[in-house]
This record gives C-alpha cells, structure tokens and sequence, in this order.
C-alpha cells in the first residue's frame, strides 16, 4: 500500500488524523523509507504535524493555514497522549453563542502539563487544571465528530478563574453577557453547593451582578451563606519573582497597591479595578457606562462638522467632558443615561445612544408621565449607514419599558434631520405634526429652530410586540 493510498481510505472511512505507528503498520516499510514519504507530503502541505508521531490530513482548502482547525482532531489528539481535557474557557464560550470573542489560540483544560502547539496558523493552549475530569462537560459535534467542551456555568466559573487566560477581568465580563442567556441557574446552584472555592463564587457573583443577571448572581449569594467568607481582591496580584521582591523592598514598596480600590460588602471583594457596567448587548454592539478613555474619542466624534450638522455648535474637548460629566450623573441619579457604544468584534467606541431628560420644556407638549425622557444618539459617521443606531437604539427602548418601566419615550431632531428621522420610525416612534414645535433656546431666525417630536408610549409598544408576535 502507498501512503496516498492509506490516507485516501482514512478519508473515506471519516478520519483526518493518524499515528506514525498506524502508517508505519499499514504501508509494512522501513522507519526511512516512512518518514521520507510523510516529510514529501508535509513540505506539500497536504500533511501537519501538530505533535511527535502525531498526523493531521490537510485539505486543499485549509493549506493556507498550514493545518486544520483545531476541533477537528483535538480529541484524537488527546487520546493518543492519554489526558483527559475539554475545551474550554473563550475556546467553549464560542461554542455556546459567543461567536464574537475568537481567542487566538484554542484553549484546553487538562491535568497535563503540556507545552502549547503551534501548527501552522493553528495555535493550541494548554491550561493545566487540577480534577479537570470532574468539570461539568457536554458534547459538540463537528464535521469531524464531537469534542467535548465545559458547560456555560463550568465556563464562567473557569472564566473568572483564569482572567488572564481570557483577556483580562473586562473581557471576561464582555463574554458573560452572552454566556448567561445558556447559563442555568439550577445548574449553577448545584456547582456552589458542592464546591470548597468560594473565590470563584464571589468573584462570579460580583461580575453577574454588574450586568443584572440576578436570577444567577441571587444563587451564589445563597451559596456563600454556607461558607465562612473573607476579604478577597478582584483581580489577584501577578506573582513577583525574588528578584522583583528585592527590588521593590529597596524600594519601599513591598505592599501591593492599585490606583483604584473600593469594598463590595455583598460580595467581601476589594474591588481593585474600576469596571465598566454593561447594560445591554446586541447581536454587534456593546452598550456600557463610560471611562476616561472615551473622553478624546467622544470629543473626535462631536467636533466633527459631518455629524453635529444638525446642532448649533461642534463640541471641543472640554464641552464633551462636560456632557460626559453630566451623562455619569443622570446615571447615578436616575439609574439611566446615554450609553457608551462599542462594536463587539473589535471593542471600537463609536459613539453613544440612550436617554436622557430633556433639558428644557418643550412648548405645548402633553406628556404620558414626567420626567419627559427622550431617547437619542451620536454615533462616528464612519459608522454611519451600517444599521448600529437603530440596532442600539431598539435595545434601549426595549430596555426602557420592560426593565425601567417608563410609560412614554420621545425623541426629537431638526426637520431636516432625514437620517435620525428613518432611525426614530425605524423603532417604532411615531410622528404628528401638532406636537412640532419651535426649540424655546435657539434664535428666531435659526434654521435649527424648528423640530420634528416622534413619541411611543409603552401601553402601544407592548401592543407591537404582540402583533409582531403573532405574526411569527
């Protein structure tokens, strides 16, 4: 038999992977002459070979990353070292829904210490996990059998476990907004009740709280109860080498410190690292309280003429410090406000949507409730055009009557305004021109002065989703 041959009848029979032993028995030639014929089909790329003695067919279609995806033959290459694992940590929160976060190496938990594998463009991480065998699993199958990968609530808990696995305690707190939509809260209680580690259950707690997944947060907390619970930092302090102790004893700065830190009694956390709450997610977007950082960007954004086209005046950086001073207090007040908005994929800040008190009585207007809150938006005009306002800005509506229960949001823009317009009837809000009015702080002979006010209340939005409902 040649080595085309046994491979052919590998690929037929649903394979993509051998042993050197396996080749070796099939084609009954010397050790020289086996691996001269593998060394011919590798430098052709039709072979990788992620581990010793260990064989990945490659297909012309995965040639230009030197191999093939990694789940397609990581439980074969598990079985041939002998090590229990499951994918984990971003690599398995892919597979529950998070498609946005694709870790650059795929990530798997075992009890081996294992260096990690370059294959080509195929990178495999290796994270050594003590009784990983008693991690809750599931299976996934793919166009090359089922791997197996943690559950969402094993998943989270390692999450918080090896923030630095996963891009830091922000990211970590990203990617579980989507995991808790396929995280449940039974399953959880179970995990709390029979676990000794109560850093995971608080640190999970506090991030699940951030984002309001009560139903999951409330579980641990009851859990906890069983526990005798101490003060533990947030994020752990990265281990310093003798060398480093030295120097910072000489420099008389042995004691750890963090420019930020504050006391979560709930959760006896010293929270050592300011985050950013996030409020609401969409398929692309990402709706958070704000941080510094955001300041310059927002102030790129309102400086340009494009985009303020429709207001009296372009904002400098001090004007958006302002507005962003004022946005952080009507969140601490009201407990809603204009949101930072970033895109998913690449954590971009594009700009802002949300809501907010109108700053002035609007002439002979007759609102369902007071406060009169509007709904509004400022987004880059790079980003203009690719649906993000009305796709943010319908989270937020849905969010203002069925989470803030607020009985009528309105927003309003210059006639003229044809895009913010589209975007208003785009969720819902409808227009009539009685309730036009002339803006009481512009001058007379403004052509800004002049307003068009769109408005819904939540008796008919709820009347919407029932209609839209049934269509369905």
């Amino acid at each position: 038999m040649s080595i085309q041959s046994f491979i052919t009848d590998l690929i037929t029979k649903g394979y993509c992977c051998f042993t050197y032993i396996q080749v070796k028995e099939a084609l009954g030639v010397s050790d020289i002459a086996v691996r001269a014929a593998l060394r011919r089909l590798k430098q052709k790329g039709e072979l990788a070979h992620p581990l010793s003695s260990f064989y990945v067919i490659v297909p012309p279609e995965y040639r230009v990353l030197g191999c093939r995806p990694a789940d397609h033959f990581i439980h074969d290459l598990m079985k041939f070292i002998n090590a229990p694992y499951y994918v984990g940590l971003l690599s398995a929160a892919q597979y529950h829904g998070d498609a946005h976060h694709r870790p650059q190496q795929f990530q798997i938990i075992t009890t081996q210490k294992r260096r990690p594998i370059a294959c080509g463009r195929i990178k495999i991480a290796f994270i050594t996990k003590k009784n990983a065998e008693q991690t809750p699993t599931q299976n996934f199958n793919t166009s090359q059998g089922a791997i197996i990968v943690s559950t969402p609530e094993a998943t989270a808990i390692d999450m918080v476990t090896y923030p630095n696995r996963c891009g830091g305690i922000d990211n970590v707190l990203t990617v579980l907004t989507d995991l808790v939509k396929k995280m449940d809260a039974n399953k959880l209680q179970k995990l709390a009740s029979t676990t000794d580690e109560v850093t995971w259950l608080q640190r999970l707690g506090y991030l699940l709280d951030l984002i309001k997944a009560n139903h999951l947060s409330n579980v641990l907390h009851k859990s906890l109860e069983n526990h005798r619970v101490r003060a533990r930092l947030l994020i752990a302090p990265p281990k310093k080498t003798p060398a480093l102790e030295k120097l910072a004893a000489k420099l008389g700065n042995n004691k750890s410190s963090s420019s930020y830190e504050t006391k979560n009694d709930k959760w006896k956390l010293i929270i050592n690292k300011k985050l950013e709450k996030i409020i609401l997610t969409t398929n692309r977007l990402i709706l958070r309280t704000w941080k510094p950082s955001d300041i310059p960007l927002m102030a790129a954004i309102s400086s340009n003429p494009l985009v303020m086209e429709h207001f009296p005046t372009i904002q400098d950086i001090t004007a958006t410090q302002a507005l962003i001073d004022h946005i952080n207090q009507h969140y601490e007040k009201f407990g809603y406000a204009a949101y930072a908005v970033e895109i998913k994929d690449t954590h971009e800040f594009i700009g802002f949507v949300g809501l907010n008190h109108p700053s002035f009585e609007i002439p002979n207007f007759q609102p369902v409730e007071l406060p009169i809150v509007e709904i509004g938006w400022r987004l880059s005009s790079q980003h203009w055009g690719k649906g993000y306002a009305t796709e943010a800005a319908k989270a937020v509506l849905h969010y203002a009557f069925t989470e803030l229960n607020l009985g009528e949001i309105i927003s309003f823009t210059v006639m003229a305004n044809s895009k913010s317009r589209r975007v208003m009837k785009k969720i819902g809000l409808h227009h009539s021109e009685t309730d036009d009015f002339d803006h009481p702080e512009l001058d007379e002979n403004s052509s800004l002065r002049r307003h068009v006010l769109y408005r819904l209340t939540r008796d008919n939005y709820q009347a919407n989703q029932m209609i839209e409902k049934r269509k369905k």
